[in-house]
């Protein structure tokens, strides 16, 4: 596995349990730290630590393209060149970039999953 395939890979979190999704980024609780889990339509989801709290932003795929529900205007052929974007550029309505998958997080334990 090569090191970038890790890196992407840290980011994803298999489940569409949002309460589970909250905690842990709560639980991190550092601006940035971000981790993206399936909706509840089929549809991805970014939940980053913003602002004191974890925040969502629905990942929208649009005829292979993929967007911030928020901001149509920023789109990407994949889920992690639209968050690459993020880490230089500030999420809408927040004064915060994507700093660190979760799993990379180093006050993460995968008992946080559980």
């Amino acid at each position: 596995m090569s090191d970038s395939h890790s890196y992407w890979a840290a980011i994803y979190y298999n489940s569409s349990d949002r309460d589970k999704a909250n905690d842990i980024i709560r639980r991190l609780a550092e601006d940035g730290v971000f981790l993206v889990r399936d909706g509840t339509q089929g549809d991805k989801v970014l939940v980053v630590y913003a602002d004191n709290k974890p925040r969502k932003f629905r990942i929208e795929n649009v005829q292979g393209q993929y967007c911030l529900e928020s901001n149509h205007g920023v789109v990407y052929s994949s889920v992690e060149e639209l968050l690459h974007y993020y880490y230089t550029t500030c999420l809408p309505n927040y004064n915060v970039y994507l700093t660190t998958p979760f799993q990379l997080h180093p006050r993460f334990s995968s008992d946080m999953m559980w």
